[in-house]
């Protein structure tokens, strides 16, 4: 067998799946909307098991873009606020459980 044949050798997989996990969460990270982000994730079940193991970094990566601030109170008041604006039904329990759940617990939210 030759050389040229050796380093011919069929890579399964595309040249996405090549790249570290790392950079395809910083690709991820820099998508401009959340449709582009699922729809780059869906390109493959390796970049969707990427996209689906570091979600809460990818987020937290586009929040810190758009509010141009990487303060971790000022990104959690960001996602509060987001929520907030989900929450069909704003009873008090309601309101507590996004607070418990997207706030800081140690924070005086709870």
């Amino acid at each position: 067998m030759s050389d040229l044949s050796a380093m011919a050798s069929p890579f399964l997989g595309s040249p996405l799946e090549r790249l570290s996990p790392e950079l395809i969460v910083e690709i991820l990270s820099h998508l401009p909307r959340p449709k582009s982000i699922l729809a780059f994730g869906l390109s493959s079940r390796q970049i969707y098991k990427i996209l689906r193991d570091n979600e809460s970094t990818i987020a937290r990566n586009m929040a810190v873009t758009i509010i141009g601030n990487d303060d971790p109170r000022v990104v959690n008041m960001a996602f509060t606020a987001c929520q907030a604006r989900l929450v069909q039904d704003p009873t008090l329990s309601a309101l507590r459980e996004l607070l418990k759940t997207y706030v800081h617990p140690n924070n005086g939210w709870s």
